[in-house]
């Protein structure tokens, strides 16, 4: 209901001028992912990677998928690069689904986007070809990366040019 009920709300009140703002805000997110992670691939010479993405559904935990993001953003993404998705909570979706374990092994490039707890063990000194990890919900901590030689990079954290 969250990405939805503010565009109502807009429509009723008089003053709606400040949700407007936030909610398109909030709707160019995909692409503003999409642009960073390009960014930071391009400027760690990663053109030609293959980029799993963790999370398909709206928020942790759920198998819901109304109003994801990771829709936009593997549809963006994958005009350009192989997208390996997972999301464990997800059945029956457009997107097919690979197994976690699968996507760790084969891709250079991370991409998180739902926070669910199950991706809070994965420890990247396991997977020597993950280069870059782009963590959107500020998951993943040291210990995740301990050891690990992938470069991470979260969403509006700290400096990430």
């Amino acid at each position: 209901c969250i990405p939805i009920d503010p565009w109502f709300l807009s429509k009723i009140l008089k003053e709606g001028g400040l949700i407007k703002v936030v909610r398109n805000i909030n709707d160019g997110m995909a692409n503003h992912i999409v642009s960073r992670l390009k960014h930071f691939m391009k400027k760690h010479k990663l053109v030609k990677s293959t980029i799993g993405i963790l999370g398909y559904a709206y928020k942790k935990n759920v198998g819901d998928c109304r109003e994801t993001p990771a829709e936009k953003i593997i549809e963006l993404l994958s005009k350009n690069y192989k997208v390996l998705v997972n999301d464990p909570f997800v059945k029956g979706e457009a997107v097919t689904m690979e197994k976690i374990e699968r996507i760790l092994k084969v891709s250079s490039v991370i991409v998180l986007i739902t926070d669910h707890d199950l991706y809070k063990n994965i420890l990247f000194r396991k997977y020597s070809n993950v280069k870059l990890v782009f963590d959107t919900r500020n998951l993943f901590t040291k210990i995740n990366m301990e050891r690990s030689k992938a470069l991470l990079y979260k969403l509006g954290v700290g400096s990430d040019n």
